[in-house]
């Protein structure tokens, strides 16, 4: 590949603490850049993330984070938890990396061995 292109790596599925929260796409991105912020400092508030879908029934989100951030960014969403104001009081919620996979379908498709069970 060429330097200048950027190649995503990393389709995670996020979900948050289990008072299933109404979060919207900005908080949920304040909270991503929380934790990465506690984990990487600085620097992992830079990197780039795509917030490609949101669930608020399962509060659960999609990410897409370029590949050579793959390591870093599971890493510090791994077991996160940062305090956001949704409603009137301050709440700590609580991330875990679902899933993760360098492909779409390895993130959206049965987990291995469901379909025998």
């Amino acid at each position: 590949m060429a330097e200048g292109n950027t190649d995503y790596g990393l389709l995670c599925r996020l979900h948050d603490s289990p008072q299933k929260l109404e979060m919207d796409m900005i908080t949920w991105r304040m909270v991503i850049n929380k934790a990465m912020g506690k984990f990487l400092g600085i620097a992992g508030q830079g990197i780039p993330v795509d917030i490609l879908k949101i669930f608020n029934s399962d509060a659960q989100c999609w990410i897409r984070i370029p590949e050579p951030d793959l390591t870093s960014v599971w890493t510090a969403l791994s077991g996160a938890s940062c305090s956001v104001n949704i409603t009137a009081a301050t709440q700590t919620v609580g991330i875990r990396v679902i899933r993760a996979s360098r492909h779409l379908m390895g993130v959206l498709g049965p987990q291995r061995g469901e379909e025998f069970m």
